[in-house]
């Protein structure tokens, strides 16, 4: 009777254990992406402390997934930056200055791309718990980390072995681009049957070029379209501002559809919906700057996708897109190329959204605004549609961030038009040869919805289902 209850006492013992142990510690195979649009503001020498509250919040969101305070070792990895020392350095005090129980830098670089197969370097990934990707050229990720057959290096080949027993994989800016890439988790129909498709990824390029490419046979322009590692390094294979693609794509961690960054800021919307549309890819992910777009459960039927920070994350669903719907159908005779019924969801602080269904989750503290808009009409017309480079008429206004005089252009009609009664409203690109135009409609049908909340004193809009048609107008 003494050895039953000793043995009965020690199986408790152990089940209490085991279930505290279970309660506290991540899935030992769950899967998190941190993909950040770019400008975090500095946190080891800080000046914007509302902006800071957002950015502090996604340092702390990627020290939580790779294991928390106790147990977050972060490696980063700057090899997209020519001064990959200090990018280096300074996330490594980021880190540990936010929390992280330790980060090293992982020794590969534009200067130093050998050590990629180095045992050393190998041996200090396997001791990660999460990867961060800082931001440059997200071409030099493909030289430093990837073969010329593109294949992996041994020190990549340990990162996505760390990746797939747990390890969280965090990037910015070049960073979070270079993560799209492998087969689209999806098959496609092109032709009337289904195919596999591989993601690429945006190299270069503007909205208003991607535009204005000429859509006919003998096309005098075209999309840059890098088929080989040889392609990115070769400056005269891609001119201008023309809209650049390596079609092998990126590392392939994140395979929901093309990634982006940047992108309200510099008018990015028309580059990375040209490019969807090109490849027949129905599905386009792009974080604002300070602001993170969060992917846990990452290939399985519970994948999630969340926000964190300042503003938002913009999502293009392009699976009911065409050329003879919308603006588009009195556009039948242009040579220009032209795509209409896009829709475009932006979701900003705690909203979520399913890849795998479309579903959108806007936060309990939002309110819809149909029937409590401010305004009766939509502003006037945009002429600067893209945020574009080029217009810096007043040079105080172009000292931010984008260097442009209208950053986010597009998503501020976008919110004013749904804070409005107005049905639609549109935009033209400030370029004019040609004008490239953008019309906004909102759609009963498609679920058209705009939101308001405030938190912390600051408000946050977001919104669903807005239909865009892009054209030039004959």
């Amino acid at each position: 009777m003494k050895k039953l209850r000793q043995f009965l006492l020690m199986s408790l013992l152990l089940l209490t254990l085991t279930g505290f142990s279970l309660l506290n510690s991540p899935p030992a195979l769950a899967k998190s992406l941190v993909l950040i649009g770019g400008g975090l503001q500095d946190v080891l020498e800080p000046k914007d402390s509302a902006a800071l509250v957002h950015t502090q919040a996604i340092y702390q969101k990627m020290i939580e997934l790779a294991g928390g305070d106790r147990g977050a070792k972060i490696g980063i990895i700057t090899a997209a930056s020519k001064n990959y020392e200090d990018n280096g350095e300074y996330y490594l005090k980021a880190f540990k200055k936010l929390g992280a129980a330790d980060a090293q830098v992982i020794p590969i670089d534009i200067d130093h791309i050998s050590d990629n197969k180095n045992p050393e370097v190998v041996k200090q990934v396997k001791t990660m718990t999460g990867f961060f990707f800082g931001g440059g050229d997200q071409s030099l990720y493909i030289k430093t980390f990837l073969n010329k057959d593109n294949t992996d290096s041994p020190v990549l080949r340990a990162i996505r072995q760390s990746y797939e027993n747990g390890a969280a994989i965090f990037g910015i800016s070049a960073g979070t681009v270079i993560q799209a890439g492998g087969n689209y988790f999806k098959p496609v129909e092109i032709g009337g049957e289904k195919s596999e498709i591989k993601l690429p990824m945006i190299t270069d390029g503007t909205s208003y070029e991607a535009f204005r490419v000429l859509d006919k046979e003998d096309r005098d322009k075209d999309l840059c379209v890098q088929k080989k590692w040889d392609d990115l390094w070769n400056k005269n294979y891609c001119h201008g501002d023309e809209l650049s693609y390596y079609l092998n794509g990126g590392f392939g961690f994140f395979n929901y559809g093309l990634l982006d960054s940047h992108l309200a800021e510099r008018g990015r919307q028309g580059r990375i919906v040209r490019l969807a549309w090109e490849e027949y890819i129905d599905d386009a992910y792009a974080p604002d700057e300070n602001t993170a777009l969060v992917v846990t459960d990452v290939d399985t039927p519970e994948v999630e996708m969340s926000v964190v920070g300042e503003r938002g994350v913009n999502i293009f669903d392009l699976s009911s897109a065409s050329k003879n719907t919308g603006a588009c159908r009195r556009q039948a005779n242009s040579d220009y190329e032209k795509i209409c019924g896009v829709k475009y969801t932006y979701l900003t602080q705690d909203d979520k959204y399913n890849p795998l269904t479309k579903t959108v989750t806007i936060a309990n503290w939002k309110s819809p605004l149909t029937g409590s808009e401010n305004h009766e009409r939509a502003k006037s017309p945009s002429f600067d549609v893209f945020s574009s480079p080029d217009n810096c008429v007043h040079p105080a206004k172009c000292s931010n961030r984008s260097r442009r005089e209208n950053p986010r252009e597009l998503l501020d009609m976008a919110n004013d038009l749904f804070d409005s009664r107005s049905p639609s409203t549109y935009g033209e690109t400030y370029e004019d040869d040609p004008i490239v135009k953008v019309t906004l409609t909102k759609d009963q049908s498609s679920g058209s919805t705009g939101y308001y909340g405030s938190s912390n004193h600051e408000d946050f809009y977001s919104f669903k289902n807005l239909l865009l048609d892009f054209y030039v107008e004959k």
